[in-house]
């Protein structure tokens, strides 16, 4: 029998660095009448108010609305104004900002996509039609031209930032990350949180090797572990 290959060490999870964006603050306050929603909308959009208050305790307030109460459904005006003005939801600008996500430019993303197919268009193409295939309201509200053009986008700006050493790759996957992401973000704003998401938390996502499959499985391990550790020994032999 060959070799067992060696385990990559687990990385220490670090927060995002950044933190808040205050230009994505300052976008559009959407209206709600539920006094959860506003309360949510208040610390959501702190920053903004009171430039004055500390970037760090303003997500530590947000994180700690999130686990008690959640964050807010998204509204039908909502759904309306990101499909008619491209105007990203709340949810979504509050994944941006737990991911640490930074802005990027109309004209930046308009580069990208004038880039045209990236070295993974095929097989980005073939995961595009089938993604939620079978969920009318999801086929209604992201069209496959869109996962299209933000997948083409990510793949290359990633490979921009990746070393002559370093294959960047599409990954299966990827394309159901997307479609939720764009639910709730417009096309830019969805190229930034992936970007993020790919870059800062799961960087081995686009590598060829088998790195993230064993990391994923010792975080795993340690999640199971957490909660019996007779289970997560079943889970490591």
């Amino acid at each position: 029998a060959s070799p067992s290959r060696p385990r990559p060490s687990l990385p220490t999870p670090t927060l995002p660095p950044g933190g808040w964006s205050r230009r994505l603050l300052m976008n559009s306050h959407f209206s709600n009448e539920q006094d959860n929603d506003e309360t949510f909308e208040q610390i959501l959009y702190a920053p903004t108010n009171n430039p004055a208050l500390p970037i760090s305790h303003a997500l530590e307030k947000l994180r700690e609305e999130i686990v008690l109460k959640g964050i807010p459904a998204t509204s039908q005006e909502e759904e309306y104004l990101l499909r008619v003005e491209s105007k990203s939801t709340t949810r979504g600008k509050t994944w941006k900002i737990l991911l640490g996500a930074h802005e990027i430019t109309f004209q930046e993303y308009m580069d990208l996509v004038a880039l045209g197919q990236s070295s993974s268009h095929s097989k980005i193409e073939d995961d595009a039609f089938r993604t939620f295939a079978s969920d009318s309201e999801f086929c209604a509200r992201v069209q496959q031209c869109k996962l299209v053009r933000v997948l083409n986008a990510v793949i290359h700006q990633a490979e921009r930032k990746r070393s002559r050493d370093q294959v960047v790759v599409y990954v299966q996957g990827m394309n159901a990350i997307c479609g939720i992401v764009l639910l709730e973000l417009n096309e830019i704003d969805a190229t930034a949180l992936l970007l993020a998401l790919l870059e800062k938390h799961c960087p081995l996502y686009l590598n060829s090797t088998l790195d993230s499959v064993y990391i994923g499985c010792m975080v795993l391990v340690l999640s199971l572990s957490t909660r019996s550790d007779q289970m997560g020994q079943l889970v490591d032999q």
